[in-house]
């Protein structure tokens, strides 16, 4: 078992390490930044609605369950996403189709 546990963070470390020399080498060569607050906003967003379905009571029927845990992550992670701006694409989109169907 320690074994397995060992690889894994090995693993994660070399995952780690690869991706912040990739993100270095973006930084150095091209001068940009490829993460932004909204990157951030998001995780928090992805985090908050993965505890809004994993504490959500599970049900007898798998289907029912992954029906209800499905629509309530869906949900909720749209509406965080509008309510704080993240992508401004999705808001667009969203503002379109209300123009088109509610006015």
């Amino acid at each position: 078992m320690l074994f397995r546990s060992g690889t894994a963070i090995a693993t994660a470390i070399s995952i780690i390490i690869t991706n912040i020399l990739r993100l270095a080498l973006v930084y150095v060569k091209f001068n940009i930044q490829p993460f932004s607050r909204d990157t951030v906003k998001a995780i928090v967003i992805s985090i908050v609605v993965f505890l809004i379905a994993y504490f959500i009571p599970s049900h007898d029927n798998p289907i029912v369950d992954l029906i209800i845990r499905s629509t309530a992550a869906a949900t909720s992670f749209s509406f965080l996403i509008m309510y704080f701006g993240v992508s401004s694409d999705i808001n667009d989109l969203y503002a379109r189709v209300k123009k088109r169907f509610f006015s």
